[in-house]
Formats: C-alpha cells, sequence, structure tokens
C-alpha cells in the first residue's frame, strides 16, 4: 500500500491523531520514528501472546455451561442441588437466578443468556457452573437434572409453516433509520 508523499503537509505534523484527526492519512515514517516497541511484542512474534484466557491466577474460578441435547424443548425444571453439594463447586446459575432482564442482543433483545423456559437451538446455555478446576466444573453439569418437554421442529421446507406478515417492521424500519440518522 502506498500513501501519498505529501501527506504531512495535507494533515499536520507526524500525521497523529492530535494533529491531523482520527481516519486522516499518515506520514508513515514519522511515524515509525516515534513509535515505542511493545513490552508483548516478542512473545507475540515468536507465536506465544499469552491470551488473557491462557492466564490463570490464584483463586480463579474456572466455569462451564450446560447447553441443552434438544433443538427445541419447554424446560420444565432444572435440578441443581446435586451439583451444589458436589466438591469444588461455589456456584449453580439458572435463568431463574438471573435478576431484571434476561436477554440481550444486537438490535434486539431476544437472546436469553440462559434459558429459562424455552430452547431454541441445540447447545442452547442452560445452566452455568463455577468451580475451583475444569473438571469439578464438568463434573457438576452431569449432576445437573434438567426435566425437558420435546417440541415440534421444523427440519424439511415443506413441514415450515406458511410465512406471516412483520407486525413489528414499521416500527423496526422507523427505528433503524432514525439510528442511521444520528
Amino acid at each position: 500500500m502506498s500513501w501519498p508523499v505529501d501527506a504531512v503537509a495535507m494533515h499536520g505534523d507526524a500525521g497523529y491523531a492530535d494533529s491531523a484527526g482520527p481516519h486522516q492519512l499518515l506520514d508513515h515514517a514519522a511515524l515509525l520514528q516515534r513509535t515505542e516497541i511493545r513490552s508483548d511484542a516478542q512473545a507475540k512474534l515468536a507465536g506465544n501472546p499469552g491470551y488473557l484466557t491462557d492466564r490463570i491466577h490464584p483463586g480463579q474460578l474456572f466455569g462451564a455451561m450446560l447447553g441443552s441435547p434438544h433443538p427445541h424443548v419447554r424446560i420444565l425444571s432444572i435440578d441443581t442441588r446435586a451439583a451444589l453439594q458436589s466438591p469444588g463447586v461455589r456456584a449453580v446459575v439458572t435463568a431463574a437466578d438471573i435478576p431484571g432482564q434476561k436477554t440481550y442482543g444486537y438490535r434486539t433483545a431476544d437472546r436469553p443468556f440462559l434459558c429459562g423456559e424455552k430452547v431454541r437451538c441445540i447447545a442452547d446455555p442452560v445452566a452455568a457452573v463455577a468451580a475451583d478446576t475444569p473438571a469439578q466444573a464438568q463434573a457438576a453439569l452431569a449432576l445437573i437434572r434438567v426435566d425437558y418437554e420435546v417440541l415440534p421442529t421444523v427440519d424439511e421446507m415443506e413441514t415450515a409453516p406458511a410465512p406471516r406478515p412483520c407486525t413489528r417492521a414499521a416500527i423496526c424500519c422507523t427505528a433503524f433509520a432514525m439510528r442511521a440518522a444520528t
């Protein structure tokens, strides 16, 4: 990639954001002269970057999620008592333990943190465990009992219901247009 030679003349000295603003062309030679070497550069170049998930600190807990084995079910009950009594387990959480809003999403908050009433996909999270070791967390998952009512799935186009008109289209499109205008 090549940049115009007169980038500094066009956008200020050294091409930094304080003089040229973000998204402006930079004089890369001046930028490289003023750049300090990152403290983790050698480790990253050697292929050992030490990601945050690789770090283990004393007293750190490890988590595990219990996912649904079925693609479409109604959750009738979740029994976590045995998992809570398991060695090393510090907490077991279900949707019933989450206060307030229990969903998230980019445009529409329609994805549950933990499913509490209905599962819409295989592996949707139903419960979470925090334990002293990863093995203890996995062992506790096996002790959680979930009663499901299996619901019909749509797995072929011929069995899918006919499309319904969207009742929220005007609201969603208007809200999206308003956000895009700001």
